[in-house]
């Protein structure tokens, strides 16, 4: 009797334990083929998506990696050689003159006159501390662009998005464009014009069409480069002539090339994946295990492909991407945390840049045509930040133009932060006219 029950109990298991595998391995073929047809779908989307501008060629040149090593190894003095009552002065001068302050570098282009004191006397070390690399950056007329690393093959392989000698062709443009502030605030017109030709040239050192690291490392590297014609602009005497350099702000779609850097990055992060595929094995295991490999890489790429939808959507329409709140990593989201587009910082960037743009643009036309063609220009156009005419006054000899900035109000050309936002005020700069 009790071996007669066992022996059902043990047929009902076995049958119980068969069905329970077919039903886990109808979903499992189920979820391969739900995954499959979601990535599919995302591909056509993609494939349908409109061409883009092939934009300008690249610069033409000798290979520029053995001269930026020898200028990385060309390092900087530690130490700046600045007088001694200068010394406390120090830190706040150099994030003044440098650009690089989160306040969007704005109180220093509000100031229409030279520079002096210990602002000039550090800003004279800061050129002086970097003498060798400085003679080595003069030669950059001479070089190409930087090209991208080789595909990974592999995750552990995974290439950044930036070439190898990014950084150095950043700090190329900051040393070149210090020497040109330096250079105007003596009163060197020929020095500034021609160490300012030689870090615009060194800006193109970058395409910022091979992807959205070096698009946003071309964005802060022509923010240096702006604010130093900037300051040209408001040191140098009126015969002065810029107009040569009226063309890099007229008739640019900064949209354009935003688009083509994620077109970028996506093609990589998609040959990545593909790599992957083909891959007979790999240590990189897979988040819903069950599904297989091929299946989590439906899945990856899916949710990658749906994020640069997105942000390409927001880059072609002039507006800023969905706000995606922050993804936990998973074993099944990996690659996405890992490579989904920084849309967010790159429209918050692109906003910043447009600004300073139609700024400094504002600034040539007063000094070339006066300060009523300056107005009526101003006038015209788009403040990025609200969709109205960017804003202008003239306290005297004095003409101010600013934009919003990125907190939204009009702070009537303040750039002096109010409390502690952490969002910047107007963006301002200003020129002396006659």
């Amino acid at each position: 009797m009790a071996a007669s029950a066992r022996a059902r109990f043990l047929r009902w298991l076995a049958i119980t334990l068969a069905v329970m595998t077919v039903i886990a391995g109808a979903a499992i073929l189920v979820g391969q083929r739900v995954l499959r047809e979601r990535v599919e779908l995302a591909r056509e989307r993609m494939n349908s998506e409109p061409p883009t501008a092939p934009g300008p060629a690249r610069l033409e040149g000798e290979d520029p990696t053995a001269w930026l090593l020898a200028i990385d190894e060309a390092e900087p003095q530690e130490e700046l050689e600045v007088p001694e009552e200068c010394a406390d002065a120090e830190e706040d001068a150099r994030i003044a003159l440098s650009g690089e302050s989160r306040r969007f570098s704005a109180w220093n282009l509000a100031e229409p006159d030279p520079i002096s004191g210990c602002k000039l006397a550090i800003l004279r070390a800061q050129v002086a501390s970097a003498a060798p690399q400085l003679e080595l950056a003069r030669q950059v007329g001479r070089y190409g662009a930087l090209r991208m690393p080789d595909l990974a093959t592999t995750q552990e392989e995974f290439a950044p998005l930036h070439p190898s000698g990014m950084p150095t062709a950043i700090a190329l443009v900051r040393i070149l464009s210090e020497s040109a502030t330096l250079a105007a605030a003596d009163g060197d017109s020929s020095r500034a014009l021609a160490d300012l030709r030689l870090a615009r040239r060194a800006i193109r050192l970058l395409d910022e069409r091979d992807s959205s690291i070096v698009w946003l490392a071309v964005r802060f590297t022509r923010g240096i480069w702006v604010n130093a014609l900037t300051r040209l602009a408001q040191w140098l005497p009126p015969e002065v002539d810029l107009s040569e350099f009226h063309s890099e702000f007229e008739g640019t779609d900064p949209w354009q090339v935003l688009e083509a850097s994620m077109l970028s990055d996506r093609r990589i992060i998609l040959g990545w994946i593909s790599s992957l595929r083909q891959a007979a094995s790999s240590d990189f295991a897979p988040g819903p295990m069950m599904l297989g490999h091929q299946a989590w890489l439906d899945h990856e790429e899916t949710l990658l492909l749906d994020a640069y939808s997105a942000a390409l959507e927001g880059a072609r329409a002039h507006r800023a991407p969905p706000w995606y709140e922050k993804v936990n990593q998973q074993p099944w989201n990996r690659l996405f945390c890992m490579a989904a587009p920084p849309a967010r910082n790159n429209h918050d960037a692109l906003l910043a840049s447009e600004a300073f743009r139609l700024l400094t643009l504002g600034i040539l036309i007063a000094r070339r045509d006066g300060p009523k063609a300056a107005v009526e220009w101003t006038a015209l156009q788009v403040d990025p930040y609200s969709g109205r005419p960017l804003r202008f006054r003239r306290d005297g000899d004095v003409l101010f133009l600013w934009s919003i900035g990125p907190n939204g109000v009009d702070d009537n050309g303040s750039f002096v932060p109010a409390g502690n936002d952490e969002l910047p005020p107007d963006a301002v700069v200003s020129i002396r006219v006659r």
